[in-house]
């Protein structure tokens, strides 16, 4: 067991996921400490998890937190959750992904080595349960056909001032929450945000990112690293997603004015204290990379308009040309604005674990794993 490393699971009411996650870390032995964080409604699975040998393999802490009934109670048991850990490096995931061990001791051990970084992760790949006839009561938890995709890693930034890693970390964006951190490097993002008080999840996560990238640099390896599950029935950012619509729309919302001001002023604050800049020239700069960033975001969101409402699409097509005309800080945007208002095309690269050419005994182990549910029906349980 190593003891320089924990992995923390938030977890609410999907019994089915977590369940599923700790069975595969107690058959492939786990190497790491897990901290699960409950903050479902009810008891149930404390029940469970307080009286059950089920995971004689793994050293877990579970631990019931308050309902999470907002997302800044949710904010606020991560920030407990850390505060629990006793190890130096610390990763969290999600109850419906899962991490590769080797692919988390490479990142441990890069970090150990390496103290001007501040998070290090491997590729993300994202695998999908097809349904299954043969495994129908399993729902979207198994299935005997696993459709997945492997991912090429994203940049490292290595750049060694605060505000030279946050003008890449915008222009080349990846997320960070997945990555191995230094304990105290992320327990200071998480209880930043939390003062903050931010209402929007998907500003949460860019604030918690750009903190992690304020600390230090940030490593890509080329290994596997972790796999997410992709359209799961139910999940927080996609239920946000139904509720205040895309990202255009959100920046419509009553909150937002505060939300991004909060955000504008963190990032120049501790920029402007690390790299010892004028605050002002500081928050210049973030609103500049920052409005680069949304451009994008905003192009892709009206593009899917012009798809859909034909009656006004001449009008919203000449509308997005004169505003990327504007952009003129950014040639990608003023040179290609053609091609950004095509919708988007995604590829699907599925390949059956059958068929799979790659020769990782992690990657093998996780498929087998999700081909083939555990004998004791546990699993089986929704929720």
């Amino acid at each position: 067991m190593n003891n320089e490393l924990t992995v923390i699971i938030p977890t609410k009411d999907r019994k089915r996921f977590l369940y599923r996650w700790m069975s595969y870390a107690n058959k492939i032995k786990f190497p790491f400490k897990l901290f699960i964080a409950d903050g479902g409604k009810n008891n149930e699975m404390y029940d469970y998890f307080s009286t059950t040998k089920s995971y004689p393999n793994i050293d877990y802490e579970y631990v019931k937190y308050p309902y999470d009934e907002s997302y800044n109670i949710f904010l606020l048991k991560i920030v407990n959750a850390l505060k629990q850990v006793t190890t130096p490096y610390v990763a969290l995931t999600n109850d419906d992904d899962f991490y590769f061990p080797g692919g988390l001791e490479m990142s441990l051990e890069f970090l150990k080595s390496n103290p001007d970084y501040s998070s290090c992760r491997g590729s993300i790949g994202a695998f999908h349960p097809v349904r299954s006839s043969k495994l129908i009561d399993h729902n979207d938890t198994y299935s005997d056909n696993i459709n997945y995709l492997l991912n090429e890693p994203s940049s490292s930034i290595i750049d060694e001032t605060a505000l030279g890693r946050m003008k890449y970390h915008f222009s080349h964006y990846a997320l960070t929450f997945y990555d191995v951190h230094r304990t105290e490097e992320l327990l200071f993002a998480y209880k930043e945000t939390v003062d903050l008080n931010i209402k929007n999840i998907f500003l949460v996560e860019l604030l918690t990112s750009f903190l992690t990238v304020y600390s230090g640099k940030v490593k890509r390896l080329n290994n596997l690293f972790l796999f997410r599950q992709e359209r799961p029935i139910d999940s927080s950012s996609r239920d946000f997603y139904l509720e205040h619509g895309d990202s255009f729309n959100q920046m419509l919302s009553d909150s937002w004015s505060d939300d991004i001001n909060n955000f504008f002023n963190k990032i120049a604050s501790v920029i402007s204290s690390e790299d010892s800049i004028d605050h002002n020239v500081a928050i210049k700069e973030v609103k500049k990379y920052y409005r680069k960033k949304a451009a994008r975001g905003i192009i892709k969101c009206l593009s899917y308009e012009i798809n859909v409402n034909k009656k006004y699409r001449s009008r919203i097509w000449i509308a997005i040309k004169s505003i990327v005309k504007r952009f003129d800080h950014n040639e990608i945007l003023k040179n290609n604005y053609n091609s950004l208002l095509k919708r988007p095309s995604y590829k699907v690269y599925n390949k059956n674990i059958k068929e799979s050419k790659i020769n990782d005994s992690d990657l093998y182990n996780l498929l087998d794993f999700l081909s083939n549910p555990p004998s004791n029906g546990i699993e089986q349980v929704n929720g």
